[in-house]
């Protein structure tokens, strides 16, 4: 948005950052983007932090009314800019600019569940939410089920800028570096097996190549 000449400002929480290498880093180096537009930091009660101190049956609850509570703050903080347009990808956000009368674009990573469904048919009746982006063809079915119109929903998936990759040796090559087979299929995996007490999708993913694997594939 910014590159196509539109004032954006990106406000998030205020969290503590664990590892000390990181706490000063530039927002904008660590995650590879140019500097083209605005950065505003919220204060924020961080319960991710609190995470490891919490029994499991309290994690998720915590985490679940903090995200409503503060997307209250958050939404209303977000308002006061007047803003033409709003997008986010948190279902609580997207309630609380409804609710106020703002124009909201919401990308959903994953199905609603619990209250969270409640909050998404409310926002299938209110016009403020003119598009649902989606990031597979699943999810967008699952929100027509929810009852948005089908037209109100767009897919488009995550991506990747591989012009960070570009120079790199080929596959065969880097299995030979790295010692490994050239005639097996490798899957991988970069990343937490589990968020929040919430599951990562791992389990799912040893499942279907046990599946694979039976079926000669």
């Amino acid at each position: 948005w910014a590159r196509q000449g539109l004032e954006t400002r990106l406000l998030y929480p205020s969290r503590r950052q664990s590892d000390q290498a990181l706490q000063q880093a530039d927002i904008f180096r660590y995650y590879g983007v140019p500097p083209v537009f605005q950065l505003e930091k919220l204060p924020n009660w961080d319960v991710v932090a609190a995470d490891p101190y919490l029994p499991g049956w309290l994690g998720t609850p915590l985490f679940r009314i903090h995200a409503f509570l503060w997307s209250s703050y958050a939404t209303g903080q977000a308002a006061k800019r007047g803003a033409d347009l709003y997008f986010t990808r948190d279902s609580e956000s997207a309630f609380w600019l409804s609710r106020q009368g703002r124009p909201v674009l919401y990308e959903v990573h994953a199905l609603p569940h619990g209250v969270q469904r409640w909050w998404q048919r409310w926002s299938t009746r209110n016009r403020l939410v003119p598009l649902v982006v989606a990031l597979t063809s699943y999810i967008k079915e699952g929100m027509i089920r929810l009852g948005f119109p089908a037209e109100r929903v767009a897919v488009f998936p995550d991506a990747v800028d591989l012009g960070g990759f570009s120079g790199l040796p080929g596959k065969a090559e880097l299995r030979l570096r790295l010692g490994l087979p050239a005639d097996r299929k490798i899957a991988a995996y970069v990343g937490r097996f589990q968020t929040m007490g919430q599951d990562k999708g791992i389990p799912d993913l040893l499942r279907a190549l046990a599946v694979m694997r039976s079926r000669g594939l």
